[in-house]
């Protein structure tokens, strides 16, 4: 009796220790699954749970609900592909199929996604994400980093530098347009120069024409002067002779003189016929 009444002593003992532990242990798991929560409810970015099956909402955090404006039993009747654009929708898709054919329990990146707002606007948001499971289904766990004033000042700069580029493209092409005209200007120039080159030594070469003509002119006039001069003081020396001295002369010597005079004549005829 006594054994027996050890062995029930110690196996009460034992179920009490086992009660004991089991209690604190599960106590502990809901404290920290309360912690888990609260962390996940007061998480200061925006996070949710979707059912990778039927992309329903499964839980949002409270940050998620102060971004998209939607109440969270809203959320809890839409599904991801509700805050998508339409457009960006089979992209989501392909990337849920493929986390699904992969499903292992890791972290991945998404990259940067459009969201639709409740107030019809659009935020950009950075998504990462952790494969769990979840009431025994396949979901994800994400995380949002609201990235809108990052993308739309990039966006902003973007355009800028597009219209800077455009800008330094048209000054470009107004610099070669206006290096152009003046490489054709300056060959017209050029041409010009070459031009007034050549009409200046032709002139150079006419002036020493003209030069030379008058230096003949001078001599000419001056030979001529001197040829003319010879003959007309020879006849005007006979003439004066014949009239000094007609009295004294006799017939013979004036037929020399005026054979003179007729010889002097003949030759300034000569002259003349030269000259002409």
């Amino acid at each position: 009796w006594t054994e027996v009444s050890l062995d029930t002593i110690f196996a009460s003992l034992l179920t009490l220790v086992l009660f004991y532990f089991h209690k604190k242990i599960n106590n502990d798991f809901i404290e920290r699954t309360r912690e888990q929560v609260k962390l996940f409810k007061k998480n200061p970015y925006p996070m949710w749970l979707y059912d990778l099956t039927t992309l329903k909402f499964l839980t949002v955090n409270e940050a998620a609900i102060a971004l998209y404006g939607y109440t969270e039993q809203e959320f809890l009747e839409m599904t991801i592909t509700d805050i998508m654009p339409p457009e960006d929708v089979p992209s989501l898709i392909s990337e849920v199929e493929q986390v699904k054919l992969n499903f292992n329990h890791t972290y991945h990146w998404s990259g940067t996604w459009r969201h639709k707002l409740k107030n019809n606007r659009e935020a950009y948001v950075e998504i990462s994400s952790h494969e769990i499971i979840f009431k025994q289904r396949k979901a994800e766990l994400v995380l949002a980093y609201n990235v809108t004033e990052k993308v739309m000042q990039d966006k902003k700069l973007q355009a800028l530098n597009q219209e800077l580029e455009w800008k330094v493209m048209n000054r470009t092409n107004d610099l070669l347009q206006l290096n152009k005209r003046l490489i054709d200007q300056n060959k017209i120039i050029k041409s010009a120069n070459l031009e007034l080159f050549t009409i200046t030594s032709q002139l150079q070469e006419a002036n020493a024409k003209i030069q030379e003509h008058a230096d003949l002119k001078n001599k000419f006039v001056s030979m001529a002067s001197h040829e003319f001069r010879t003959p007309l003081a020879n006849i005007s020396f006979s003439a004066g002779f014949i009239r000094r001295n007609f009295e004294k002369l006799t017939e013979s010597n004036i037929m020399t003189k005026v054979q003179a005079i007729e010889t002097q004549v003949a030759h300034m005829v000569s002259l003349l016929d030269d000259v002409l």
